[in-house]
């Protein structure tokens, strides 16, 4: 899908479709007074040479984590001006649903990758505005 002279432009029937899920699943968020979103972002200093292990674990644990209970979304990214650093953002839409998370296995699992970093995480939280 794209914006082509300010109309919308769908590649694929596909593309309609997702489209229109996301249309459907932005009003019943409406009606439901869902459109609260918290974020958590996790910055990873890594040892370097240990980019490739990192980056495993991380999409190991973010697809795990998306399959949560009120996940809305996991990205991982890379610093583009350091290999050696990796970012983790977890969007969630309820803070209890964030806070029951970071009780979990999971967020255990996270923290269980120190052993590949240069320093601790650094661990952000935000709420829309």
């Amino acid at each position: 899908m794209s914006l082509v002279r300010g109309f919308l432009h769908f590649g694929t029937e596909l593309d309609i479709q997702i489209y229109i899920i996301k249309a459907f699943q932005l009003m019943r968020d409406f009606r439901r007074g869902d459109l609260d979103m918290y974020v958590a972002t996790f910055k990873l200093h890594g040892k370097p040479g240990k980019q490739l292990e990192i980056s495993r674990s991380l999409k190991e644990i973010a697809a795990k984590v998306k399959k949560l209970d009120g996940c809305k979304d996991t990205k991982i990214y890379q610093d583009v001006d350091d290999e050696n650093i990796h970012f983790l953002v977890e969007e969630w839409h309820k803070q209890r649903q964030l806070d029951d998370h970071m009780k979990s296995n999971l967020f255990s699992a996270l923290l269980g990758i120190k052993g590949l970093l240069n320093k601790e995480p650094e661990i952000k939280f935000m709420n829309e505005d």
